[in-house]
């Protein structure tokens, strides 16, 4: 058995995010000043993959507008009537499309977006979202599906 998982410490105060990715899939960070999403590859497999985790430490500065989303892989993998899947790019798209919006405009933009690629084909898998997007002063705004 193995899960993949993603782990972030973001500190309001200094803006700096801390994570670790052991396998998961996808995470897409939108950095604000260069108007352009990022695919974070994980650098480990999943947890339980083999008998210690090998992924490490990240560090990265966030600035205002920046937006992390991590989801699961049922947004990627949906499928449509003709056997399709949504992809990275289309993900991408969506992201940076919205990110001028408030993290729950975000999510909804996602969601709405894989649903109506979808065309009805019913949802083979979960679809779990987390969007952090950095905000005016020292907060970010949260939101999950």
């Amino acid at each position: 058995m193995f899960v993949t998982t993603f782990f972030a410490y973001y500190d309001p105060m200094t803006r700096k995010l801390t994570y670790a990715n052991a396998g998961h899939a996808p995470v897409i960070f939108y950095r604000n000043a260069a108007a352009a999403c990022e695919f974070w590859e994980a650098d480990g497999p999943p947890v339980g993959v083999l008998p210690e985790i090998t992924s490490q430490d990240h560090s990265i500065q966030l600035e205002t507008g920046d937006v992390l989303v991590v989801m699961s892989d049922g947004f990627n993998e949906a499928v449509n009537s003709r056997g399709e899947t949504f992809g990275i790019q289309r993900l991408q798209e969506v992201i940076a499309v919205n990110a001028v919006q408030p993290a729950d405009k975000i999510r909804a933009a996602l969601l709405s977006a894989v649903e109506a690629f979808a065309e009805g084909t019913p949802q083979a898998d979960d679809q779990t979202l987390i969007v952090l997007k950095v905000i005016d002063g020292q907060g970010c705004q949260e939101a999950d599906e």
